[in-house]
């Protein structure tokens, strides 16, 4: 229940601050399209073990951990967007110290290799056991065709969002949003 109420009170603050900012709504509100469904999720990324771990993980909550480059991040994106897409209404909320922070690693990994993997399937590696592979970047699979939009800007908050077509046949949202200080958020 507190879940529900706190969402619908995130949801109240944004629509706030877009009637106070001038703006017409077109920030918060879903695309006015629809799109023809994905393809059924037969279809899986590629995965190293510790990000199929976070991937298949039901908890509310993750916390991933671990030393640099083991994949966590990837792990946390591919599980971010199975639950967009799993998901109707879905808001996921990706939290940073910095705009740049999000921005320059995790926003860029989500809309330039996450989001295209699910809409047009796994490639093969670059390299493998240190040798050129033989179809370095070809596509694996199909993906399932998921749409999504480009990223936007909140001009006023510089919050950056993008929308996800869901397998219900209505849009998710993927919020970036910087918070610096821990006085920014309450309790």
């Amino acid at each position: 229940m507190a879940k529900n109420r706190a969402l619908d009170e995130y949801w109240k603050y944004l629509a706030d601050e877009a009637a106070e900012g001038g703006d017409d709504g077109a920030l918060w509100t879903p695309p006015d399209i629809t799109p023809d469904p994905a393809r059924e999720i037969t279809w899986s990324p590629d995965l190293n073990p510790t990000q199929q771990k976070i991937f298949d993980d039901m908890s509310m909550t993750i916390l991933a951990y671990g030393e640099k480059g083991s994949g966590k991040s990837v792990g946390c994106l591919e599980k971010g967007v199975r639950h967009c897409y799993e998901t109707h209404n879905a808001l996921w909320l990706i939290v940073t110290v910095t705009i740049s922070v999000g921005t320059e690693g995790v926003w860029h990994d989500l809309q330039d290799l996450t989001l295209p993997r699910w809409r047009d399937g796994n490639r093969y590696p670059d390299w493998l056991n240190g040798e050129r592979h033989p179809h370095a970047g070809e596509l694996m699979d199909e993906g399932i065709g998921l749409h999504f939009t480009e990223s936007k800007l909140d001009p006023n908050s510089k919050d950056r969002h993008i929308w996800v077509f869901n397998k219900h046949g209505t849009w998710s949202k993927i919020l970036l949003k910087s918070i610096p200080h821990s006085s920014q958020v309450e309790a």
